[in-house]
């Protein structure tokens, strides 16, 4: 919520902010003991609304920003797509594995809302970010998707990294060439990094290269191939959701 705010007060935009809640029928079927700790449940959830409705009214008057408080009840994933038709960009937490929470696939709103989604570590405290960015760059339509996405978010103060995980190639550093004069051409500089012989695992190089140039975002493509081969046989996307260190913001 915090980082949130701090992209909208820089873009003079609005903050919404999101709570789904079960639908109203959740405990229709129940009975006995498992009636009893659904109602329990709800009131928590009930609860946990109208902390998190507080702190974020506290969110917008500290930054003098206008927001909405959206209350929602049904799925969290239909419902975050849905409000993403009126929002410029998304900003969801990262799931974490130890937290019981509604929306346990975000995913689901990567691939479907057709905006650009900023994922946020749920460990960390992130204040700030596009000063350092590293774009993880493969000339996919996703990646050139990422790059135009995140164009908001730079802030031009330091060179943006472009690293290329590929085989060396007239093509690969031609587009690579193509891709620092897109960015000049708004105002960022950029330096470009091809590893043609990786020693390690593509989502390993990055983020181990993201913590030597101390970036604070990472702009990358997501789901470049179906997710349902991402979830068989592994991928990108599904590693950055789980092991990322620094927010990431993905374009599919």
């Amino acid at each position: 919520m915090a980082l949130a705010a701090v992209l909208a007060k820089r873009q003079k935009a609005d903050l919404s902010a999101v709570f789904v809640l079960p639908p109203p029928d959740v405990a229709a079927s129940a009975s006995g003991p498992t009636l009893k700790a659904l109602e329990l449940a709800l009131v928590e959830l009930e609860a946990s609304a109208a902390a998190a409705q507080a702190e974020f009214q506290a969110v917008l008057r500290k930054n003098g920003l206008r927001g909405r408080w959206l209350l929602e009840r049904g799925s969290a994933p239909a419902c975050v797509i849905r409000r993403a038709r009126a929002a410029d960009l998304v900003v969801l937490g990262q799931r974490n594995p130890n937290q019981p929470q509604v929306l346990e696939t975000p995913e689901d709103v990567i691939l479907a809302c057709g905006r650009p989604v900023l994922m946020v570590p749920y460990i960390g405290s992130f204040r700030q970010l596009g000063e350092r960015a590293l774009l993880a760059w493969n000339d996919s339509r996703e990646a050139r998707r990422a790059v135009r996405d995140g164009l908001p978010l730079l802030t031009g103060t330091k060179p943006v990294t472009v690293m290329s995980i590929a085989p060396r190639s007239e093509a690969g550093e031609a587009a690579l060439a193509d891709l620092a004069e897109y960015l000049a051409h708004r105002g960022l500089k950029t330096t470009s990094e091809l590893i043609a012989n990786a020693a390690n695992a593509p989502i390993d190089e990055i983020l181990t290269r993201s913590v030597e140039l101390d970036a604070d975002l990472i702009l990358m493509g997501a789901y470049g191939h179906s997710r349902a081969r991402e979830l068989v046989l592994g991928g990108m996307t599904q590693d950055m959701l789980r092991e990322m260190s620094l927010p990431v913001l993905m374009s599919h």
